[in-house]
């Protein structure tokens, strides 16, 4: 979560997955097994998790709950907000280039 002018923001490093789980702001995800799922863990709100493609190149897919998915290059970073007023589905911010 980011609450004011100035935050620390949470990091776990995790395996990519058919399933990942979002407990918290930036997931470092290794591999390249496309993901389907991103569980959330905001308690039935509103968030947002950033996603880095650490060390291949990942794709989203836009077949399980994130709206549009799409590949990420290797190194950079995706914003995606779940948005509890639209249901169980994450919207993906602008893909980098």
């Amino acid at each position: 979560m980011i609450p004011g002018i100035t935050t620390k923001l949470s990091l776990e490093v995790i395996q990519s997955a058919e399933t990942i789980h979002a407990k918290t702001d930036i997931l470092l995800v290794k591999g390249s097994v496309p993901i389907k799922f991103i569980r959330p863990y905001f308690g039935g709100s509103s968030g947002m998790v950033f996603i880095v493609a650490f060390d291949a190149g990942l794709t989203i897919l836009g077949t399980g709950n994130v709206h549009l998915g799409g590949a990420i290059p290797q190194g950079r970073v995706v914003a995606l907000l779940h948005l509890a007023a639209t249901g169980p589905n994450w919207q993906m911010g602008p893909l980098p280039v």
